[in-house]
């Protein structure tokens, strides 16, 4: 089969939330035939449906029990191509506090996905993975997809064991996959409505605000912060790799430590007021930096847009 985004019909789950809403926005840009959006609206907005006619809405959790029904429909009413699954929960520290929430979402929701996806057919499924399948690695050497995994935390657990069936299921059902393992992503429409949101968000909106954020922990954590533009490219990439089961990093290959960070956005808004520092929050990684090589070689995708350059964007 070969793959080509042109003319194509095209399931995003999860394709009103933050990085959805940018993929199915990219995607309209080509000259595709439909796309299909499963979306809850937990998190994700309305907004982007309103503005174009190539779109299908369904309303579902791709979890709840009437999935497989919803999935039957969709089989029944389009021949669809290629599947982008990005609904998850992705939120670390409530992973902790309710793991099995965490497993019905992330795995029986991913299982779902990638039976609809043999069944349908389809030429490639991409999905969202994680940097948290590594947990914690040298602040001095970057992440090459082959390093241990070590997930701390239930979400980490969850998107480890989704890219082990989706191996599976290339060998099982000759299923063609990408999973994206994306490090610290931001940009614009990110959810900035709870402790646990994206920590640039949070610092965005609090400085904007003449309010003065946190800091869990000493705020020498290393992250690698990818703008939302760059990983949608990764994401639009991925339908044109070779058919397989392939991993990819997905990030800047960059470390900035959390109060680097504050200084930078500091600088933006003038904002020098010192940060509150709070503990250590279970299930954070102290240090986390991709390296790009695989995703380089085989897609050749890089990252084009420098930390400074993304934060002005917002």
């Amino acid at each position: 089969m070969s793959n080509n985004i042109v003319g194509s019909t095209i399931l995003v789950t999860g394709g009103f939330g933050f990085i959805g809403s940018h993929l199915v926005e990219k995607l309209l840009q080509y000259n595709v035939k439909k796309i299909i959006i499963i979306d809850n609206l937990y998190t994700g907005s309305l907004e982007i449906y309103k503005k174009f006619k190539k779109i299908d809405c369904i309303d579902t959790y791709i979890n709840d029990i009437i999935f497989e029904q919803t999935f039957d429909v969709i089989l029944n009413m389009y021949n669809v191509d290629y599947i982008f699954h990005l609904a998850a929960e992705v939120n670390v520290s409530q992973s902790m506090k309710t793991p099995q929430n965490t497993y019905n979402i992330n795995v029986g929701g991913f299982n779902n996905v990638i039976e609809f996806a043999r069944k349908a057919n389809v030429k490639k499924m991409i999905y969202a993975s994680s940097s948290a399948v590594y947990g914690n690695k040298s602040f001095g050497s970057s992440i090459k997809e082959t390093s241990a995994k070590y997930p701390l935390s239930p979400y980490g657990l969850s998107k480890y064991s989704n890219e082990i069936f989706a191996e599976k299921y290339l060998v099982m059902f000759n299923l063609s996959s990408v999973g994206l393992r994306f490090f610290n992503v931001y940009g614009k429409r990110q959810k900035v409505d709870s402790e646990y949101s994206g920590v640039i968000s949070i610092f965005n909106n609090k400085m904007s605000q003449s309010t003065n954020p946190s800091i869990y922990g000493d705020g020498e954590q290393v992250r690698d912060f990818i703008f939302v533009d760059d990983v949608v490219n990764a994401l639009v990439a991925s339908i044109y790799c070779s058919n397989g089961s392939y991993i990819f990093n997905v990030g800047t290959g960059k470390k900035t430590t959390i109060n680097q960070l504050y200084l930078l956005l500091g600088e933006i808004y003038g904002f020098y007021i010192k940060p509150n520092y709070k503990k250590p929050r279970v299930g954070d990684i102290r240090g986390s930096i991709a390296n790009l090589d695989g995703i380089k070689s085989e897609l050749n995708w890089i990252p084009k847009t420098n930390l400074s350059d993304g934060l002005l964007k917002l």
